[in-house]
């Protein structure tokens, strides 16, 4: 497994029985070899070359990994989406990412508080299984969550437009039934076919 990557008990479930699996990664933690981020999650450490110390995963790798225990996915929050598509230069100052599954959770791993908040199955889009998990559409709808109604400008259409081709323009035409009807007419402009 490449340093840095995050995984859970289960993943191991087809080589072994649960105890054992658990029993293994508990000492493998204890050695330090892998670091246990909450029960039943592991993350193999990545080492600083110039520190020689381990960095932490990224907040959005442990949210992902988190989601994923309760069988859910993970989008960016609004802030984070804006910040992404160069919509703001604001930089989120907590890491909290919308989920469709479990409950509203918190998370400290080591100076970090992660946060998984449960939001509306309506903010994932239906086409996301056909368009694949990083795609920009949830990022785009997101993003024009954060700027709000009234104030998408034809330089931000023309902006976030820019980043996309062609197959995602067409996911994103898909989306319009899971978004609020403020936001259709910006959707439509950005997802609209290039002439010739």
């Amino acid at each position: 497994m490449e340093s840095g990557s995050i995984f859970l008990v289960r993943n191991f479930l087809d080589i072994g029985e649960q105890g054992t699996v658990t029993r293994i990664l508990a000492r493998l933690n204890e050695e330090g070899t892998i670091h246990r981020i909450q029960r039943g999650v592991y993350t193999s450490p990545r080492i600083s070359t110039l520190l020689g110390k381990p960095i932490p995963p990224a907040p959005a790798q442990i949210a992902v990994a988190l989601a994923r225990r309760t069988g859910g996915e993970i989008i960016p929050s609004p802030a984070e989406a804006a910040n992404m598509l160069s919509l703001t230069t604001q930089v989120p100052a907590k890491n909290v990412f919308p989920t469709n599954s479990g409950k509203t959770r918190r998370l400290r791993f080591g100076n970090q508080i992660i946060e998984l908040r449960r939001v509306s199955a309506r903010h994932f889009p239906r086409s996301r299984s056909e368009i694949g998990s990083n795609d920009k559409t949830e990022a785009i709808i997101q993003g024009l969550r954060f700027v709000g109604e009234g104030s998408i400008t034809a330089e931000i259409i023309d902006e976030v437009r820019g980043e996309l081709n062609g197959r995602q323009k067409a996911a994103l035409s898909e989306t319009l039934g899971d978004t609020p009807a403020w936001m259709h007419l910006a959707l439509r402009q950005i997802s609209r076919k290039d002439e010739g």
